[in-house]
């Protein structure tokens, strides 16, 4: 479960855990209509669109989600996963938030860049994050910058002193956006070549030689390719964290380069959504009995035996977020203070 006191050194935790804890009271004191639920999923398929290409990290955690889940919803409806590629997520978000029925037939999974993307003023994101419906989220994700193992770059010292081409998604990703931060508040000597619609690709092209490394989540490179790191196909630069990785022990984390309180602060709102890895919401205005079937079912999935041994085997990290957690950590970070999001905002974009 998310651990929400690394945000609450900011003092704005307050909010969104009350308005969380608020929301799970109500469920609690309002009981799911169990029939109603099962006779309007019952027959029916849920639709999980999922902001990537097919074969990525957020593609094959809707895929584990959709062969379980379905089982403890009641009426037990089939879930058929959709790819809806564009923008690095954005696109689904917004088909999400402003096209897609608000009854429970369609979920989402995209980057966990979205929870931000208005906050720092995304033009291309029509949606409030404090709006979606939250499910839950598989694992808490981390992002590896790496570079191939051709590169001049072998570690952060050298990156200090030596370009990297890093390849990325659209402007306003992760995969975009990490990097830059790095450029600008510590002095990585990173090259931006973004335009890449999805991490797969951009693996592609590192692969290819096009790009010397990128910045990616730990468990969809792992996922896809699982000696890279082991074997020193990549090297590891930096861990976007807020913390050590225990697998990658050497590797330092991006909060041992803040000189301040003001970067470390800043990096609390960068890599805060970190605790949303392979997040699952629908639109806004669900049902609440359907809404508290879903998180309920979503709950239970994380403690299936045949899920947890499916995703050991394909090295999936479970390490799950509740649906009322995801909700406090949208709304704490939609109240940050203007002043540092303009800070952020100077940093990221």
């Amino acid at each position: 479960m998310m651990n929400a006191s690394l945000l609450r050194p900011l003092g704005w935790t307050g909010v969104g855990l009350a308005l969380a804890g608020a929301v799970g009271l109500s469920l609690i004191g309002s009981p799911v209509h169990a029939d109603s639920v099962s006779d309007f999923y019952h027959g029916k398929t849920i639709e999980h669109d999922v902001g990537s290409g097919v074969g990525g990290g957020y593609d094959l955690y809707a895929r584990l989600m959709a062969r379980y889940m379905g089982n403890y919803i009641p009426g037990k409806p089939v879930i058929i996963v959709k790819n809806i590629v564009g923008g690095g997520g954005i696109r689904a978000a917004n088909l999400l938030y402003n096209v897609s029925p608000r009854d429970g037939s369609v979920i989402a999974t995209v980057s966990r860049a979205m929870i931000t993307a208005p906050l720092m003023g995304t033009e291309s994101a029509k949606f409030d994050p404090a709006k979606f419906t939250w499910i839950g989220a598989i694992t808490h994700e981390t992002s590896l910058c790496v570079a191939w193992h051709t590169a001049k770059v072998k570690n952060w010292d050298d990156v200090l002193k030596t370009k990297l081409l890093v390849g990325t998604a659209a402007p306003g990703t992760t995969t975009y956006s990490l990097p830059l931060m790095l450029q600008r508040m510590f002095g990585a000597k990173f090259e931006l070549i973004s335009g890449y619609s999805d991490a797969s690709r951009t693996v592609l092209a590192m692969e290819r030689e096009e790009v010397d490394g990128l910045c990616q989540t730990y468990s969809s490179l792992r996922t896809q390719h699982p000696t890279w790191i082991k074997d020193g196909t990549v090297n590891v630069i930096a861990v976007l964290a807020l913390e050590r990785n225990a697998d990658l022990p050497n590797a330092p984390a991006a909060i041992e380069f803040a000189k301040n309180d003001e970067q470390k602060a800043i990096l609390k709102v960068v890599l805060g959504p970190d605790f949303a890895g392979g997040p699952l919401f629908a639109p806004p205005g669900i049902p609440a009995d359907r809404t508290h079937a879903l998180q309920d079912a979503f709950n239970k999935a994380m403690k299936d035996p045949a899920l947890l041994a499916d995703a050991k085997k394909q090295k999936f990290d479970i390490h799950p977020t509740t649906g009322e957690e995801l909700a406090a950590l949208v709304n704490d970070i939609q109240s940050t203070p203007a002043s540092l999001v303009a800070k952020v905002k100077a940093i990221t974009e």
